[in-house]
């Protein structure tokens, strides 16, 4: 991923929050006040339905366009 990139919350998040497309803004890492928990990849994304908000990388994935709408139309196709 990088900069700029459009994703989306992974399909399987718990908590989407409507978070369906967003732009890459920034990265980083989060480490909690315990220093025996590790620190976390961080991605700043401007979602579609909320503005700029920061959110686990693991959370995340990239939108393939191309792929989800070929997918799409082999899916229509097996209906017909």
């Amino acid at each position: 991923m990088k900069i700029g990139d459009l994703v989306r919350v992974n399909l399987t998040d718990t908590d989407p929050r409507g978070r369906t497309a967003g732009i890459i803004l920034e990265f980083d890492t989060y480490q909690s006040g315990d220093p025996s928990v590790d620190a976390i990849d961080i991605v700043e994304v401007h979602w579609s339905n909320s503005g700029p908000a920061w959110i686990a990388r693991d959370r995340i994935e990239l939108i393939n366009v191309v792929q989800e709408i070929d997918e799409l139309a082999l899916s229509l196709a097996d209906n017909f």
